[in-house]
């Protein structure tokens, strides 16, 4: 005789399981060792001065990564400003747009312009971002060794 599962036995059987499952992941949790604290950031502002304090690690690890943003950074701002054979460059978008626009597709031609002006109009703020990254360089992570640190 074969026995049918009914949907409430499978219910039961799936929670069992759970049950026995999350229990057991408890139990493994509490063996293992707490995670280390997130680093402390804090923040004093005395008129017009902005004081941040982190600690020792967190500093190195943004530090870290400067170089590679700053080479992101600079490809980025070359392709934009990059010529008509460079993909993804605002000249590239405005000869498709100029493309579009002879094939008689001006709804598509729009968008290419507008996209293509957006991308050109990033360009300050991206070559912003790159001297404030420059300055936190020089200011910041070229301290760390001759701190002793």
């Amino acid at each position: 005789m074969s026995r049918r599962i009914t949907p409430r036995v499978a219910a039961v059987a799936a929670t069992t399981l759970l049950v026995t499952a999350l229990g057991t992941g408890a139990a493994w949790a509490a063996d293992t060792p707490a995670p280390s604290p997130s680093p402390t950031i804090t923040t004093s502002v005395n008129g017009n001065q902005v004081t941040i304090t982190a600690d020792l690690a967190t500093v190195r690890a943004e530090c870290a990564r400067v170089t590679t943003t700053e080479k992101r950074l600079n490809a980025l701002i070359t392709r934009i400003q990059a010529g008509a054979d460079t993909p993804g460059s605002a000249a590239s978008l405005r000869a498709r747009a100029q493309r579009a626009t002879a094939a008689g597709h001006t709804d598509r031609a729009n968008v290419l312009t507008a996209r293509a002006t957006l991308r050109a109009d990033r360009v300050p703020a991206l070559q912003r971002a790159l001297a404030r990254l420059t300055t936190v360089d020089t200011d910041v992570c070229a301290v760390l060794p001759a701190a002793g640190q």
